[in-house]
């Protein structure tokens, strides 16, 4: 792995991937010592891999290692340093890794999902921003069941405004054929992209919940739906390629019912109202005494 030779380099790393994507690579034998001393050979390779992935000049040894390292807690996070590496190819390799191995919702934080949607959706890269809307569209999207509001629930839209509203374009944008449809839908199969449109434009349910009223919480409306359907206006109101019976088809049809949004507002104003009534009687109480 420190061979002065770039080709020495590279083959010593793909090498090293049979120690943890072999067949044989989890099977323990019946000597302790033996599984032991197999333990630390991996974890010294691991620490060689990660190495090469992050200083190695050749940015081919650089995208070898990030095929070979296994995905766990401790190598996710030098993954994502990857998408911000200074070499375009290096920072695809990244991003394919992430789309074909690394689970969003087990093995990522919702911080570590926003910074590599920030660093990955950029206008600077054409080849970046397809590789990302490709993980985001076939791959984290494909995870969720094509459910954007779900997506957005992992995310943090009330903290990160900005880069879950590019995310959500993204989105919307690989569903109507303006943009991003080939980087990002073409890793699924046509049922796929079918159901991916679908679940894009499906209608949000906004109604009221006995059940969720009793105990104090209200789901019909969360940020992430409310986000959702504010997003989804805006781009389909200012969308070039739609015409405007198109445009108000998919409007009626996403939308929720107006009896039921006043529903929602009059129970979030009841709510607010309360809390400051509260909230005014706690600051008198804290007076007199």
């Amino acid at each position: 792995l420190t061979d002065k030779a770039q080709a020495v380099r590279c083959a010593a790393i793909r090498a090293c991937s049979a120690f943890y994507f072999a067949a044989s690579a989890d099977s323990p034998s019946g000597n302790e010592d033996e599984n032991e001393s197999l333990l630390e050979t991996r974890e010294a390779i691991l620490d060689g891999l990660l190495g090469r992935m992050a200083h190695d000049p050749s940015l081919a040894n650089r995208c070898a290692a990030i095929q070979s390292v296994p995905i766990t807690e401790d190598t996710v996070p030098y993954l994502l340093e990857r998408v911000g590496d200074v070499k375009e190819k290096v920072r695809v390799a990244a991003l394919e890794v992430l789309r074909n191995r690394v689970d969003v919702i087990e093995d990522m934080t919702e911080e570590q999902r926003v910074d590599v949607l920030r660093f990955g959706l950029t206008s600077r890269c054409t080849s970046t921003h397809n590789a990302t809307a490709s993980m985001l569209c076939g791959g984290w999207m494909k995870t969720l069941k094509f459910d954007p509001i779900e997506l957005l629930r992992l995310l943090d839209p009330i903290n990160d405004e900005s880069v879950c509203e590019t995310a959500m374009r993204a989105v919307i944008g690989a569903a109507t054929n303006d943009d991003n449809l080939a980087a990002g839908l073409s890793h699924l199969s046509s049922p796929e992209v079918r159901a991916y449109r679908e679940s894009v434009f499906d209608t949000i349910k906004v109604e009221r919940d006995d059940d969720s009223e009793a105990d104090g919480r209200d789901e019909s409306l969360d940020p992430a739906t409310a986000f959702y359907l504010r997003i989804v206006c805006e781009y389909t109101k200012d969308s070039t390629t739609m015409s405007a019976s198109e445009k108000n088809e998919v409007l009626s049809n996403l939308l929720p019912d107006v009896p039921a949004l006043c529903s929602v507002v009059q129970k979030h104003l009841g709510r607010l109202v309360g809390s400051i009534r509260t909230q005014s009687a706690n600051d008198d109480d804290d007076d007199d005494d």
